[in-house]
């Protein structure tokens, strides 16, 4: 269940201009944020980087789902 959000959000934005569907990419925003604020909130109890970084807090998502996808530990 690792990395629901960045995969979806990824699938989505590669969709998006194949399909000719622009709107694709505004619902891989929700996609790609929901479960990490969900996650952050109900289980971490706290906040995002997202809201005071975020493009710190989308690099370093990427970099944990490529080191994922290696299989080295993060």
């Amino acid at each position: 269940m690792h990395y629901f959000g960045t995969s979806a959000a990824l699938l989505l934005v590669t969709a998006a201009p194949l399909l000719h569907r622009p709107e694709l990419a505004l619902v891989a925003l929700v996609a790609g944020y929901a479960p990490a604020w969900l996650a952050h909130m109900l289980i971490e109890k706290n906040r995002p980087a997202t809201f005071r970084y975020p493009l710190w807090s989308l690099l370093a998502d990427f970099k944990m789902f490529a080191e994922a996808i290696r299989h080295r530990r993060v």
